[in-house]
């Protein structure tokens, strides 16, 4: 839904406004759900403007969906195929069966990140955006940025704080300047 519809990029003006720096859906711009996270992934180029851009979605992307009713209605056709080739085909089946003996017993037996055929046909739209306020906010997100960041730290501003202290240079690739590692938030 969120690539569907924000406050400052409504409808599928963000599919334009990624693609005005050459990214393409599915190589630079992605999503996945699983049972214990969400994943976006967004390339940008190495560039300021980039960046910011691309910064900017992010923050969209976590405090500013609007979930418009008519995109929601469109997106659970989208869902439906996804759930149909999850569940309806071979390796589907067979998929289905492998993670019902690995999931035995634990809190997500009997679920799926998808959810049901009736879920994604019947779920409110009220229902999805206050999952969504609960969820998917900046406070409970993580951001990983691979790349120069110096381009990063020069476009920010005020969004990049420390967030710790006296932590090794080499902490997990990091970003450490001065002995502080730095987020964005």
């Amino acid at each position: 839904m969120l690539f569907n519809g924000t406050e400052e990029y409504p409808e599928n003006e963000l599919i334009d406004v990624l693609r005005s720096f050459g990214a393409s859906f599915g190589a630079d711009v992605n999503a996945y759900t699983s049972y214990d996270e969400t994943v976006y992934s967004l390339t940008v180029p190495n560039a300021p403007e980039s960046v910011d851009l691309g910064l900017d979605v992010l923050d969209q992307w976590l405090s500013h969906a609007t979930f418009d009713p008519e995109q929601v209605d469109g997106e659970r056709g989208i869902i439906l195929d996804e759930w149909r080739t999850r569940t309806q085909t071979t390796s589907g089946r067979l998929f289905a069966v492998a993670d019902g003996l690995y999931l035995d017993g634990s809190a997500y037996e009997g679920r799926t990140p998808i959810g049901t055929n009736a879920d994604i046909q019947g779920v409110p739209r009220d229902e999805l955006k206050a999952f969504y306020d609960a969820w998917y906010r900046p406070d409970n997100a993580g951001l990983v940025v691979v790349g120069d960041m110096g381009t990063l730290l020069r476009v920010t501003g005020q969004r990049v704080t420390p967030v710790a202290t006296g932590i090794d240079q080499t902490l997990f690739g990091a970003h450490v300047r001065d002995g502080a590692v730095f987020a964005v938030g």
